[in-house]
């Protein structure tokens, strides 16, 4: 059912004259990315893909684990320390679902995971024949917890399906992908004789001179500002950073974002923090950040000013000003606009930030008192740590308090798992990120 050994083997590269395989282009794809390891647990599904990169190990290393749950996780943890697209690769079927709960948490945190998912050979695809890890509409599984699933069964067009699912993956929102290869597509030749340039290059966003007029307006009325950050703003810390020193503003991250603005800088703040001072707040500027704690808390005579890449985002927390923007963009173009103009919360920016620093202290001493056991713990982990430590919380005491506890120095320095808040994901998203950090 899975072809002859001497065909699949003639045909894993193929040549000149019919084109490069899609194992090939699929390796290449992803080479070309920069991922430099595939996680993985080979299975008969994918022995062909095997084939071919037995002989580019240099160039892609396979890192094979024990449960495809570990692999899926190690490139999560890779992708969320690095910041960089990472992959893994399972058998359908079984293998496919011990991944999916890393590729529900990428989605949740945008992380960009590529997930090369084996198939049952294209014969059999929906025929419900009971073939080895046969599941009833894998695609439609895969597609519910992706940003972009695809199949390739037509290798004269596995080119332009395996450009498009790099290009989901990197553009707007960065999020995971799913490709499935059935075991006997693998090896047919494409057609492309030469290896065709994948790389995915992101467009430049332009700000909108009048979004970004309407952000400034509503900014210099603000008397009591605060800014929110999300998983979106993680490559934005310097210009957030200038923002809320501009402003006075507090920057609170929530589930994810921590260290985007160094926990110990004056402007940072833990998010119950925040809900302390809530009330007196005016403006909430929510940059890369789905602003959960604004809605959850209540915005009601609020005004609210967004810088998202997504625009659906927009329609969940409806903002007084959008500026559809990559967040470092947005905001460097909103510091640069507010810097020299009259600011009213300019007046009391030294009290106000001085009152936050004490909220803070108040409230870390009111953590450290009633969580003592934990508290004492985080402390002895944080004192035998460098600064630069990469800080990966569980779904468990300990992790639930360190993100209202942990000093982090930096952004992709506490790794957490958004709104998914995923048991057990820790320990190999921990190694997957140690791997990835290792250089």
């Amino acid at each position: 059912i899975f072809g002859s050994a001497a065909t699949m083997a003639g045909l894993s590269n193929c040549d000149a004259s019919t084109g490069h395989s899609v194992a090939r282009l699929t390796l290449e794809a992803m080479v070309q990315h920069g991922i430099e390891t595939l996680y993985c647990v080979p299975g008969v599904q994918n022995d062909n893909f095997f084939d071919v990169l037995f002989d580019h190990q240099d160039r892609l290393k396979p890192l094979q684990v024990r449960h495809e749950q570990s692999a899926a996780y190690m490139a999560l943890g890779a992708a969320l320390s690095t910041g960089k697209p990472q992959a893994f690769c399972v058998v359908p079927g079984p293998g496919m679902l011990n991944a999916t709960a890393a590729l529900c948490t990428a989605y949740s945190v945008g992380a960009p995971v590529f997930g090369l998912i084996g198939q049952v050979p294209s014969k059999g695809i929906g025929k419900g024949k009971g073939l080895l890890h046969e599941i009833k509409d894998q695609s439609g599984h895969l597609d519910r917890l992706t940003k972009f699933t695809t199949l390739i069964t037509n290798p004269t067009k596995a080119e332009a399906q395996l450009r498009a699912a790099f290009q989901a993956m990197l553009s707007g929102r960065r999020g995971p992908v799913a490709v499935e290869i059935p075991p006997n597509v693998y090896t047919m030749p494409t057609g492309v004789a030469e290896v065709p340039d994948f790389i995915y290059r992101q467009p430049e966003v332009r700000v909108d001179p009048a979004q970004l007029a309407a952000a400034v307006s509503i900014l210099a009325e603000a008397k009591c500002p605060m800014i929110m950050v999300g998983g979106g703003a993680v490559d934005a810390g310097n210009p957030i950073r200038e923002l809320a020193e501009l402003l006075g503003a507090p920057v609170v991250p929530y589930r994810v974002g921590h260290g985007i603005v160094p926990t110990d800088h004056v402007c940072s703040m833990y998010a119950p923090v925040a809900y302390r001072m809530w009330k007196d707040v005016d403006v909430v500027v929510g940059i890369g950040s789905r602003m959960s704690c604004a809605r959850d808390w209540g915005t009601a005579g609020l005004k609210i000013v967004r810088i998202d890449i997504d625009a659906d985002e927009f329609l969940k927390v409806a903002p007084d000003a959008g500026v559809l923007c990559d967040a470092k963009g947005g905001t460097e173009a909103l510091v640069a606009e507010l810097l020299g103009r009259s600011l009213a919360c300019v007046e009391d920016k030294d009290a106000r930030l001085a009152d936050c620093e004490r909220l803070s202290k108040s409230f870390r001493e009111e953590v450290s008192d009633r969580f003592k056991v934990a508290c004492d713990l985080l402390q002895a982990i944080q004192r035998g740590c460098p600064d630069d430590v990469v800080f990966v919380d569980e779904l468990t005491n300990l992790g639930h308090i360190s993100k209202f506890f942990w000093r982090t120095g930096g952004a992709r320095h506490h790794l957490s798992t958004g709104y998914q808040s995923n048991l057990g994901w820790g320990y190999a998203s921990a190694l997957g990120a140690a791997d990835a950090l290792k250089g």
